[in-house]
């Protein structure tokens, strides 16, 4: 899967498109190429979504109709690295936001 880093603060985009997700899964659902929904965790259906990470460490995502083909990533949350980004579930593609200028 893709890893992205991130800091406490940062605002996290989701750009999902049609026929994905973005879940939340615990690392073992994640490690296992599952997609059961960690309890409380973020679920994002189409469209731009976003959240911001309360805590550092690492938060594991998959994409739920396709996870058992390994279109998952993860997010290191940090306090010292400053990166927002845009993450795009289609084709599991994660592209930082100066990129896009």
């Amino acid at each position: 899967g893709d890893n992205t880093f991130g800091k406490l603060g940062d605002e996290i985009k989701f750009v999902v498109s049609s026929g994905h997700t973005a879940t939340e899964v615990t690392q073992a659902t994640w490690n296992a190429n599952g997609n059961f929904p960690k309890s409380g965790g973020f679920n994002f259906g189409v469209g731009t979504n976003s959240f911001t990470p309360t805590a550092v460490g690492i938060i594991y995502y998959v994409c739920s109709p396709h996870a058992s083909g390994g279109m998952k990533g993860k997010i290191t949350v940090s306090t010292s690295t400053s990166i927002q980004q845009i993450v795009q579930n289609l084709h599991n593609c994660l592209e930082c936001l100066w990129c896009q200028e």
